[in-house]
C-alpha cells in the first residue's frame, strides 16, 4: 500500500458510530508503523496518534495509506 499507493479505510457507519477498530490495540500500532514508513494515518479529522484515549476499549474510525492518497482523501472529507 505504501509503495504503490492506496488507502485502507474503516470509517464510521450507522451501526458503529465510532468505528470498529480499537484505538489502543489496533489503530495506534498500525498508525505508528505506517507513519514510520512514510505514510499517514487519520480518523478523518486528526492524526490517530494525537487522539487521547478516554477508555481502554475506545473505538475510532481509521484511514491509513500513502501520503499522496491520504492528502486526496482529506480534501474529499473536508
Amino acid at each position: 500500500m505504501l509503495m504503490y499507493g492506496g488507502i485502507y479505510g474503516n470509517p464510521k457507519n450507522k451501526n458503529s458510530k465510532n468505528g470498529n477498530l480499537r484505538l489502543l490495540y489496533e489503530c495506534a500500532p498500525m498508525s505508528y508503523l505506517v507513519e514510520q514508513a512514510g505514510g499517514k494515518a487519520t480518523d478523518g479529522h486528526q492524526r490517530i496518534l494525537e487522539i487521547k484515549p478516554e477508555q481502554i476499549h475506545q473505538r475510532t474510525p481509521i484511514f491509513i495509506g500513502s501520503p499522496d492518497e491520504m492528502d486526496k482523501l482529506e480534501k474529499y472529507l473536508h
